[in-house]
């Protein structure tokens, strides 16, 4: 418990002073270099999240951190949380859902359904999350955040969707989901 306090306030210190260009290049490379330890590696990539949409270098650097290059479950899961500031843009939406649609670790693909949040709002994205949403058969670890990431976007096809798992889903925790992200 301590050592997961002691890294949610490092991340939350870093990412503060990402902003500063030399700040994010010398946090980068510390993320980058193969010396790096691993849950390291994780604080790291997280502490870059508020550049991720805006300093492409970050952005190219995460996404190849997503990659099999990446050996490590904890980078990899920093990697993925970090994107979630980016997952607007096409090549990192794309990226997540095939991590969620793909990835052997369910761990690494529920973070990714949960970083594609903020592009729930791009066609393809929001159809992905829909499915992932309704189908009963999809591990209900991935359906849940699939579900509440649907409340960023309100359609006739979100609310069609909600209304039914709500009404229809044999799990409480989706039907309670539902019901929030309507």
């Amino acid at each position: 418990q301590e050592n997961v306090e002691v890294r949610y306030e490092a991340v939350k210190t870093l990412s503060q002073v990402t902003r500063y260009p030399e700040v994010a290049t010398l946090i980068a490379r510390y993320a980058s270099h193969a010396a790096t330890p691993a849950s390291f590696k994780g604080i790291c990539y997280k502490a870059l999240y508020g550049q991720a949409a805006g300093n492409p270098a970050v952005k190219a650097l995460l996404l190849l951190a997503t990659t099999e290059r990446e050996p490590s479950k904890e980078a990899m899961l920093g990697a993925v949380w970090a994107l979630a500031q980016a997952s607007h843009y096409p090549e990192v939406s794309t990226r997540l859902m095939y991590i969620a649609s793909n990835h052997s670790d369910m761990d690494i693909r529920v973070s990714a359904v949960r970083s594609l949040y903020r592009g729930a709002g791009r066609p393809e994205v929001f159809e992905a999350l829909r499915q992932t949403a309704v189908n009963g058969r999809t591990d209900s670890k991935l359906r849940y955040p699939a579900i509440l990431a649907l409340a960023k976007v309100k359609t006739p096809a979100q609310q069609e969707a909600l209304r039914a798992i709500s009404l229809q889903e044999p799990d409480a925790k989706l039907r309670a989901a539902a019901v929030m992200a309507m």
